[in-house]
């Protein structure tokens, strides 16, 4: 306790008078109170039967205690959402350590790592029916990559079926991929890309790439945000129509997205919009 002798000095010069509200709050703004003086100046006021101060006092003491609940409510409030951001930045600091450590690995990737040019491969490890020759996998290799990788073939259309069903099942997910494509012509097209077939829209990938094989020609996107284009019911579409598998046919409307500003129109194909398919490959791509 704080104040006795100050708050028995103020019940002494209230005696035998009329105490107000007014005179408590006067009283109480003169001195710095704690909760034991409030206790002690109600039991005196009720002593002197100063009832209608004692009265005020329960009141302001009640008023008191309803504020201090309150002041708890926001705190604990104030606790559950400073935990909970604090989570959530912390979930979100972690995710940039993610998207900045993969955005590492593909800048390593690009400047001398599997993507670039220059790269060799083992004859013995590709399962193929399109490439009959191990110097058209060699230039395919030089092409994209720059270190030795490994082909892993995921679809075959004559073996597993000729629907993009089949492709999308076992194509999907599956990480860097290169798509091959026999042509009735005896053209051979390669698409790369390093971003999964799954999912709907157009992908962005800086690092994909169109191959005419037969002329050694590689073409870069100018628009890396539409370097292809994923539709669960159709096969692998690689810009904005440059190189599309409808049904049987190739067709090309290149260059959309690949080639530059000075390309032929249908280069791509060798001078023609649409050739027929005859076998279409998918393999995954590794470092050897």
């Amino acid at each position: 306790m704080l104040n006795k002798d100050k708050i028995d000095l103020f019940i002494l010069n209230i005696k035998g008078d009329e105490v107000y509200d007014e005179d408590i709050s006067s009283f109480l703004s003169t001195i710095e109170f704690d909760e034991e003086d409030i206790y002690y100046l109600y039991d005196q006021l009720k002593k002197e039967n100063k009832n209608a101060s004692a009265d005020h006092l329960q009141k302001l003491e009640a008023e008191n205690e309803e504020s201090l609940k309150k002041l708890k409510e926001l705190q604990d409030l104030n606790a559950f959402y400073q935990d909970k951001y604090t989570k959530l930045f912390r979930e979100i600091q972690e995710k940039k350590d993610i998207l900045a450590t993969l955005q590492s690995k593909l800048t390593s990737l690009s400047q001398g790592g599997i993507i670039s040019g220059g790269g060799d491969v083992n004859p013995t490890d590709i399962d193929s029916r399109i490439f009959t020759d191990i110097d058209e996998v060699e230039t395919l290799t030089s092409l994209l990559f720059s270190e030795n990788v490994k082909y892993e073939l995921l679809y075959r259309a004559s073996q597993h079926g000729f629907n993009p069903n089949a492709f999308h099942k076992r194509c999907d997910e599956a990480g860097y991929t290169v798509t091959v494509a026999a042509l009735r012509s005896g053209l051979i097209i390669c698409g790369f890309t390093t971003i999964s077939w799954g999912g709907e829209g157009y992908g962005e990938d800086r690092y994909a790439a169109l191959i005419n094989l037969n002329y050694q020609r590689k073409y870069k996107p100018r628009l890396p945000e539409k370097a292809i284009y994923r539709n669960p019911e159709m096969f692998p579409i690689f810009g904005n129509g440059d190189f599309m598998i409808d049904g049987d046919n190739i067709s090309s409307s290149f260059p959309n997205v690949y080639g530059d500003d000075e390309s032929v129109l249908f280069e791509l194909l060798n001078g023609k919009e649409i050739d027929q398919l005859v076998e279409l490959e998918v393999f995954r791509v590794t470092s050897a």
